[in-house]
């Protein structure tokens, strides 16, 4: 008989290694963001024909796949645009909400003082402590309005700080997603049936962190690359290449900022209304707020 034993024993030996590796790699990245468990695949063999009969001849990892659940995935990148949006607005809105209500910049006492003066002095027209006292209730009410101005000035500019802050982590995030795009489609291209689980797990994590500032799409190629669209359909990435995305002045309002698309210095504005995320909540916030 042919069917070497010692090998068979080998090669059990190392199968089981090749198995232990694979838990020992779950373990060591139980508290990493965004790993995937790993489970390998093991099978039998098979076996040879010797004088008629079949011999097994051992067995073998097939392959090591990662536990992932697409459609939680998808789920989860739709609530995290949908956090992020609801989160940013409120945290926004309860900052100009502290500002009015604010006693050196709320404006309802300061009106309610102005408009009794003035009803005072509609009374008593001759009195001129009545007068004087109009003059100071509207001078406290000018510097409350230049105050709540500077407040709310501040807002807004920090609104602008965000979106370009937002440009440059969109535009890194896109490079480093196209880049292991570009690793993916390497092992693909080698011919290799077993997937990069942890480059497919860094893959996710990207197009994860882009979507907490617009709501993304995603289209597999055959190659293993993943091109991701944003808003109502914009490219961000488009396999191996990325496309920047900048800050520029509005259409309307040049101390608005607004975003763009840069495809080899060709820009394309976004509509901030439509983006979902982060960039949406400050779209909105700008627009029905300040």
């Amino acid at each position: 008989m042919g069917v070497n034993l010692m090998g068979i024993g080998l090669q059990g030996l190392l199968t089981t290694k090749q198995a232990l590796d694979t838990t020992g790699h779950n373990i060591a990245n139980v508290n990493t963001d965004g790993y995937s468990r790993q489970s390998a695949t093991i099978l039998s063999s098979g076996g040879q024909n010797f004088g008629g009969a079949f011999y097994g001849v051992g067995v073998q990892v097939e392959e090591v796949t990662r536990i992932f659940d697409q459609f939680s995935y998808l789920d989860l990148r739709g609530n995290t645009s949908n956090l992020s949006y609801n989160s940013t607005f409120l945290d926004n809105v309860t900052r100009v909400d502290q500002v009015i209500s604010d006693d050196d910049t709320s404006i309802t006492n300061t009106l309610a003082k102005f408009f009794s003066a003035a009803n005072t002095v509609a009374d008593n027209p001759n009195s001129l402590e009545a007068r004087n006292n109009l003059i100071q209730v509207s001078q406290n009410m000018t510097s409350t309005f230049n105050r709540l101005h500077d407040q709310l000035d501040l807002q807004y500019n920090a609104v602008n700080d965000d979106i370009e802050n937002i440009a440059s982590e969109m535009t890194a995030l896109a490079k480093n997603l196209a880049e292991v795009n570009q690793q993916i489609q390497l092992v693909w291209g080698d011919g290799t049936k077993n997937l990069p689980n942890d480059l497919l797990d860094q893959r996710d994590r990207l197009v994860l962190s882009i979507s907490e500032f617009t709501n993304v799409t995603t289209v597999p190629a055959d190659n293993g690359m993943l091109s991701v669209f944003i808003g109502s359909g914009q490219p961000l990435v488009l396999g191996a290449r990325s496309l920047g995305v900048d800050a520029v002045n509005g259409r309307t309002d040049n101390s608005k900022l607004e975003l763009a698309l840069n495809n080899n210095g060709i820009q394309q504005r976004l509509r901030g209304d439509v983006m979902g995320g982060k960039i949406q909540a400050l779209t909105d916030f700008r627009t029905e707020v300040l």
